[in-house]
Formats: C-alpha cells, sequence, structure tokens
C-alpha cells in the first residue's frame, strides 16, 4: 500500500537533530520538544527488535530511531488520529513505512490491536501534568501532550505491562518530580527499574527529568548513572548534549 506523502497547507516540513531525518509538524499546535530527543538517545534496541511507542505524537522519538536501527520495527500509538496520520507520512517520507506504522488509538485500549507479550521494547513519553492541575492550554493538540487528559501514567504502564514480554525492556522519560509515581508503578507491575539517569539544565540546578529503562520480571538492582547536564551556560549546550543533538546516545563523555 502506498502511504501519501503530501503535506497539508498547515503544516511544515522539517529536519531532526542528526540531519537523516525529516519530520511533518503542525505550523500551530504541539511542536516536539528536547525530552523527545532525549528518549530517543536513551532507548536501546536489539537487533530485529519489534518496539512500541506509546502516545507517539508526531513521531519524532520512533522516527530517529528507526533512523538509528534500520533492522528493527516499530508501532507507534496515538490517540489523536490526525497526528498518527501526519506521522504515517513522515514515515514515508523518510523511507521506513515498511518497518514503521502508526496506529490511532488511545493507550487504553492497545489490547484491542495488539497480542499480549508482543514486544520486545516499550518507549513513551506521556504527558507530564495531572488533568486539573495548572492552566490546560486552549489547543486540544498541546493540551493532550502536557495533560493527562487521555490517560494517566498508570494507564501508560498498564499498557506496557501487557504490551512487553518476559525480559522485554521499558524505557521512560518523566519529570523528576515526578519519579516516584513512576518507579512505584513500574515495580507494582513488575517491570523492575534497572537504570536512572537525572537530567539537569545547569550543573547547580535541581534535576528537570529522570531516564528510566526497566526491564519486566528482573530482579531488584538498579543503576544510578552520572547526572546529565544539558548547558554549560545559557544557550551553549554541554559535550554530551551536543553528541546527542547530532544523533548520539546520551552516554556520559567520561565513560559512564
Amino acid at each position: 500500500m502506498t502511504v501519501d506523502t503530501s503535506r497539508n497547507d498547515d503544516e511544515t516540513l522539517e529536519r531532526l537533530p542528526g540531519g537523516g531525518v525529516v519530520v511533518l509538524q503542525k505550523r500551530e499546535g504541539y511542536r516536539f520538544s528536547i525530552d523527545a530527543v532525549l528518549l530517543a538517545g536513551f532507548v536501546r534496541l536489539k537487533r530485529a527488535d519489534r518496539a512500541a511507542e506509546l502516545g507517539s505524537g508526531s513521531g519524532v522519538v520512533t522516527l530517529l530511531l528507526a533512523d538509528r536501527h534500520r533492522d528493527v520495527s516499530i508501532a507507534g500509538f496515538e490517540i489523536q488520529h490526525e497526528m498518527a496520520d501526519m506521522a504515517n507520512r513522515s514515515a514515508a517520507l523518510n523511507g521506513c513505512e515498511k518497518r514503521v506504522t502508526f496506529i490511532s488509538t488511545d493507550v487504553r485500549t492497545v489490547r484491542q490491536h495488539c497480542a499480549a507479550e508482543s514486544f520486545d521494547a516499550v518507549f513513551f513519553n506521556p504527558p507530564y501534568r495531572k488533568a486539573g492541575s495548572g492552566r490546560v492550554n486552549p489547543q486540544e493538540r498541546k493540551a493532550a501532550a502536557r495533560h493527562e487528559l487521555h490517560g494517566t501514567i498508570d494507564d501508560f504502564l498498564e499498557a506496557a505491562a501487557f504490551l512487553l514480554k518476559a525480559k522485554g525492556r521499558l524505557c521512560a522519560i518523566y519529570p523528576a518530580e515526578r519519579s516516584v509515581a513512576l518507579l512505584s508503578g513500574l515495580r507494582t507491575r513488575r517491570i523492575e527499574p534497572k537504570k536512572l539517569r537525572f537530567v539537569h539544565s545547569f550543573a547547580e540546578s535541581t534535576a528537570s527529568f529522570v531516564l528510566v529503562e526497566a526491564i519486566k520480571g528482573a530482579g531488584e538492582e538498579l543503576r544510578v548513572e552520572p547526572p546529565l547536564i544539558m548547558y554549560e551556560s545559557p544557550g551553549v549546550y554541554t559535550a554530551e548534549m551536543s553528541c546527542v543533538f547530532n544523533g548520539g546516545p546520551v552516554r556520559d563523555v567520561n565513560g559512564a
């Protein structure tokens, strides 16, 4: 089946960090941010993995990973039909539509589309704010990306627990201030946190995000990695962040 690669009048075509991937974005509405690039650099995929992204949005994380791992297949699940359609057109523009597909569905209903334990890896960058907390953006796409309007962190974790094979890997990025909810939710579902890394804007600032890798059915042992510092000074990225923006992995420059 041929996928439409046309661009609508309300869309822009942009090149992602690293230069190898282009993505369609809405001129007005939610646009990808630095946390998507961080997650793409943190996720580890193995040869021939079947992976899933929950809440895939415009497909940025999946498209970056598909470009770096040419022998994996990835399914993105996105509740907003317009976003899933746009992501599928982006996949076709990048020539990976045979390995990547975006499905318009609620993460709370993934079991209607997939068999249990059918994925080797699951990753997500979910809405960060609880419904009813703070100001909700009047634009639906932005509101759904930032607030838990269509699923809480527990809904994302339930979907991941259903989709992951035994010993399958889960990777997520989440606000540092809500890291307890993420970690406790993982352990409740027997997806054991194995690697954790806090992300700071500056060396002296408190953590903004936490990156977590967990394994379904693994034993207890957590490695807390050195903090990832994004900026040396305002507007100047650290060496590691510059590497990430050039398509490299999230990895401490000292080798950790």
